[in-house]
């Protein structure tokens, strides 16, 4: 199968060192290594394209015939050694061949012959097995000459980038985890499952959006390869292939005599694998790729099937330690029929490990049987696949159907809540859940405690949603408050809602103490609200923090696919790298973000995260691009938590556009609904970019804004700093930046401070310059001094970065000058630099 140009395969870095290592003359035979699939050929074909180098194939069945795999690159010869001249006098600088390790030994030396010439470098493949280069290659692997490049399988992130490659438009989040957890990272396998399931209508779009109308197949060229291999071995190795396919991986010990010569035998032709995973069940047996055991099943008759299975099952149930979830599968796919008993351990087994397609098998059968608290476990358990998947209306259904069937009773009253989350948050439908919440409460007596109090937190986190956080905080206070013996989930949920809105309206501390309460109450070992403790610790100001916490929890989100979870973790992530002052990973954050949102079709989401990288293109010097804003205006749905930020977007771009009219009209506007509506928490950042961008005469507006958080007392300090032109109050302002990790902002309030302060003007633009250089350079008005700055000449860098580390003798016998031109360089660089001594002087200047 030809992949179209169109198909990255996840590569560039990695097509990026090769041709580096193309041009680095100590270099003589680069080695692309990888098992099969991974891309190898792909890239080949890159670097034969870049370089139009002439390609070279290695044919098994033609090893035995010289010169097989370069006789095509030159005319005809009547003779081998005039074949080998015309090969030698013929081709060019670059080589490329694939295969190398299949190629016929004649052509493998004269390979490695062009690579000892100069001025030639010859790039080639090899297919490893398991990781394990074939040992006729050993020795060139060896050689000084020779880098090796391995090609590993793909990321999570690299598999979904390539599949949205592969399908332009939104893409379901159900189809990213299929294919991640089918194609295991092998990007061949990857674009010819897609392509496949295209062809089968097994994939659509309609209206921009890609589904799949069943499970995507497995691509006919790889079942008609593994089909071929398997007819070739003798019928032990088929058995023991079917057998192994039954379960996927297989204790060894499980392997009879006669199975046991067949397993090796696949063994040896590089199908299966042997290794301890530590699980406690010693060495067990597994294909080296998925899509083999479903191959092998598939073409495996249904009472063979049935015979398998049941072995299977016997020895599971005799095992020292038997896995409850294997039973449960095993059970399943005999009859169906699993007692409750067994399916519930088996599905926290299977929700544990975060694979949302085993979790569907297990509740599927479990909530057909379960009752009570197990039914609502398991509704749990199927809504969490289900929204993973990006399923979120199927979800939504699930728990209303579990609703119709439980009486009132706790767990219909937490199912309650946990509907009304999903459709707050990840459906964005505030409206529906307070509706949902409406109808619920009629079904409960008006003076029982609990539903009361779990109805009135549901209401309130939709309030949130929607910005409005004074109501919310309202509620809870009036029918929730705490109380003895208060459901423990109940009382993690109130102050994990009540955290959110204090950090809404600015109340940083408490929205901290309100998370510490949540803490105290959680009887898991999960984390509670990872991404709300970003946002709070963010905006309490301790952005590093915020940012290491929103990574990890994007990285948990990854792992499980669970896409409203990357949009989320994405977007504190940015917000945190924003207030460090980060353009690049700001808009880093805000592009995985906005990803995340479009797929899961999260709207509000989505703005905040257009919103951030509008702010990122222009606070690092770029004009913000015109499809940015309108991509952001295009977004339509939501009820908008945080909306009353979105201006910021357009006021950066009128700055960035020279507009600045109309950038401080839209920036009174948002400031004046801010106001309004008593976003105090927006309100705060919208004067601090007011203030970025040049505005002065905020002080009383912020110091009227009741926000207790280091990074208020900051923001106020440089805003009264700005309006008095008081050096030493801008100063102190950047001292507080500069001490909570927001070295842009301290920056900033530092070179400004220097236009009041003509004699130590240098020294603090260098002292500005070098906060600045920590996070790539950021470029905003208030930095515009530090483009001013005469710039180091060349031979003034050239001395003060020697002045380091040697005298001014030292220097001027290095660069054949007299010592006191030395010191007159040096002393030029001190006053462009802003420094006194050589201890100052930075390990690299900046101009």
């Amino acid at each position: 199968m030809v992949l179209s140009s169109r198909s990255p395969l996840g590569r560039e870095g990695v097509l990026e060192r090769i041709l580096g290592l193309i041009d680095d003359p100590a270099v003589r035979f680069v080695v692309i290594t990888g098992d099969p699939g991974v891309g190898k050929s792909f890239l080949l074909d890159r670097v034969a394209a870049v370089r139009a180098a002439p390609r070279v194939w290695g044919v098994r069945a033609l090893a035995e015939v010289p010169l097989s795999a370069l006789a095509h690159l030159v005319a005809p010869a009547s003779t081998r050694i005039e074949l080998i001249r015309r090969l030698l006098c013929t081709v060019g600088p670059v080589i490329c061949v694939d295969d190398f390790n299949d190629c016929d030994p004649l052509s493998q030396s004269l390979i490695e012959r062009m690579a000892a010439e100069p001025e030639r470098t010859v790039v080639a493949t090899v297919r490893t097995e398991r990781g394990l280069t074939p040992d006729v290659i050993e020795p060139l692997l060896g050689r000084a000459g020779t880098r090796v490049v391995a090609v590993p399988e793909l990321t999570r992130e690299e598999s979904d980038e390539l599949v949205r490659s592969e399908l332009p438009g939104d893409v379901s989040a159900s189809i990213l985890d299929e294919v991640w957890h089918r194609a295991a990272g092998n990007p061949l396998f990857t674009v010819q499952m897609l392509r496949s399931a295209q062809d089968d209508g097994a994939l659509a779009a309609q209206a921009g959006r890609w589904s799949s109308t069943g499970r995507l197949p497995v691509p006919r060229s790889l079942r008609q390869i593994l089909a071929t291999r398997l007819d070739a071995l003798p019928a032990d190795a088929r058995d023991a292939a079917e057998f192994l396919a039954g379960l996927g991986r297989v204790p060894v010990g499980r392997f009879t005599s006669d199975r046991a010569v067949g397993l090796q035998t696949l063994l040896t032709n590089g199908l299966v694998t042997i290794e301890d995973r530590g699980d406690g069940r010693g060495a067990s047996a597994g294909f080296t790729h998925p899509l083999f055991a479903e191959t092998v099943w598939e073409r495996t008759d249904l009472l063979r099937r049935r015979e398998i299975l049941t072995e299977h099952l016997a020895a599971e149930h005799a095992a020292p330690a038997p896995d409850a979830a294997r039973i449960a599968v095993l059970s399943l796919d005999l009859d169906g029929r699993v007692a409750p008993s067994e399916l519930m351990p088996a599905l926290r087994l299977a929700a544990g490990g975060l694979n949302a397609s085993v979790v569907l098998r297990f509740t599927t059968a479990a909530i057909a049987r379960a009752k009570g608290d197990d039914l609502e476990e398991a509704v749990r358990a199927e809504a969490g696949a289900l929204v993973q998947l990006g399923r979120v209306d199927e979800a939504f259904e699930v728990i209303r159907a579990a609703l119709r069937r439980l009486r009132p009773s706790r767990a219909a009253v937490r199912l309650t809540l946990l509907l009304s989350e999903l459709m707050v948050w990840a459906g964005g439908d505030q409206p529906g859940a307070a509706r949902v919440l409406r109808e619920q409460r009629r079904r409960y007596p008006s003076w029982v405690r609990l539903p009361r109090a779990a109805f009135a937190v549901a209401e309130a986190d939709g309030l949130v949603y929607a910005g409005q956080h004074t109501e919310a905080l309202e509620l809870l206070e009036r029918r929730a408050r705490p109380w003895d013996g208060m459901d423990p989930e109940l009382a993690v949920a109130r102050a994990t809602v009540r955290s959110h809105a204090l950090a809404q309206a600015g109340e940083i501390a408490e929205a901290m103490a309100s998370l510490a309460v949540a803490d105290a109450a959680s009887t898991s070992e999960v984390e509670v609200a990872p991404v709300l403790r970003s946002l709070v610790m963010t905006l309490w100001g301790a952005p590093g923090d915020g940012e290491r916490i929103a990574i990890e929890a994007h990285r948990v989100a990854w792992d499980a696919g669970f896409v409203q979870g990357q949009a989320f973790a994405a977007l504190a992530a940015a917000v945190a790298a924003e207030h460090r002052g980060d353009p690049s990973a700001t808009l880093q954050w805000a592009d995985r973000s906005a990803t995340a949102a479009e797929a899961a079709r999260m709207p509000d989401v989505l703005r905040l995260a257009l919103l951030r990288s509008s702010i990122a293109q222009a606070t690092s010097g770029r004009r913000v691009d015109p499809a940015t804003t309108a991509r952001l205006d295009a977004v339509t749905g939501g009820v908008g938590f945080f909306r009353h930020q979105v201006p910021l977007a357009h006021a950066w771009a009128s700055m960035t556009d020279g507009d600045l009219d109309a950038a401080h009209r839209i920036m009174a506007m948002a400031v004046d609904d801010a106001q309004r509506d008593r976003a105090v928490g927006s309100l705060g950042l919208l004067l601090h970019h007011w203030m970025r961008m040049g505005r002065i005469g905020l002080a009383d507006a912020l110091a009227a804004v009741p926000l207790g958080s280091p990074l208020a007392d900051a923001r106020l300090a440089l805003a009264r700093g700005l309006d008095a032109g008081d050096p030493v109050v801008l100063l102190d302002a950047a001292e507080q930046f500069e001490r909570h990790g927001m070295p842009t902002f301290a920056a900033e309030a530092i070179a400004v401070a220097a236009r009041y302060r003509p004699d130590d003007r240098a020294r603090l633009l260098a002292r500005a310059r070098s906060l600045a250089a920590s996070v790539g350079s950021p470029s905003t008005p208030l930095l515009t001094e530090l483009s001013e700055a005469a710039p180091l000449t060349r031979r003034e860098r050239q001395i003060a970065e020697l002045a380091r580390d040697h005298r001014s003798a030292e220097i001027a016998a290095i660069l054949h000058l007299s010592v006191r031109t030395v010191e007159n360089h040096l002393a030029r660089a001190f006053k462009k630099l802003g420094i006194s001594s050589r201890a100052e002087l930075p390990s690299q200047s900046d101009d």
